[in-house]
């Protein structure tokens, strides 16, 4: 149970890091050529995470809650 609240704590983290990253970045730009520059791994990354950090927050949840009852 612990190591799947830290797991979700991780990730947690990890997409705040991808938001925080992609602004950092200044976003989306485009240079004098017309040529379009984005730090488009952070988009994917940071949905990965949060996709992860959700499912494993909510198996620690369940996991509490089975434990409590039990």
């Amino acid at each position: 149970m612990k190591i799947l609240r830290a797991i979700a704590t991780f990730f947690a983290v990890a997409t705040i890091g991808c938001a925080v990253g992609y602004q950092a970045m200044g976003g989306i730009r485009i240079d004098k050529d017309g040529f379009l520059h984005e730090p488009f791994g952070f988009i994917p990354l940071g949905y990965l995470s949060a996709t992860v950090a959700l499912v494993t927050g909510t198996a620690a949840f369940i996991a509490s809650r089975k434990r409590r009852v039990s």
